[in-house]
């Protein structure tokens, strides 16, 4: 039986959202959708994903600091996480790239893009375990 990979999407506008977890769910991923970063934090107390997909730009705290929070938490630090995002100025790219983000995509980005980053990062950390 093939595995069934997870992914946790935090993101806050809802019409992205649904589009990116139906895109995913048809590709056989489970997914766990986040609204807000606070959400996501609740979920990842009871779930570890295979991959971290988030907004940069949430309410009440942005991308940056969620990925610091997570990587506190030793089960969570080798997740790969993607930012995903409407900002591509090279100081948020590089700041980025410094944390350890494993990718950093523009909404510009087409859904196939972000999905075989997925799979490409599902299948990198899969063959490391």
């Amino acid at each position: 039986m093939k595995r069934k990979f997870t992914l946790m999407l935090a993101e806050d506008d809802e019409t992205q959202r649904l589009l990116i977890q139906g895109v995913f769910e048809g590709e056989g991923y489970k997914v766990l959708p986040a609204p807000s970063v606070e959400d996501a934090l609740h979920v990842l107390a009871n779930y570890t994903p295979d991959v971290i997909v988030s907004d940069v730009k949430m309410r009440e705290m942005d991308s940056f600091m969620f990925f610091d929070r997570i990587h506190n938490i030793a089960r969570l630090q080798d997740i790969p996480f993607i930012f995903l995002t409407a900002r591509s100025d090279s100081q948020s790219v590089g700041r980025s790239k410094k944390m350890g983000v494993a990718a950093y995509l523009t909404k510009s980005c087409d859904l196939d893009e972000l999905l075989s980053t997925v799979q490409r990062l599902v299948s990198i950390r899969t063959v490391s375990e």
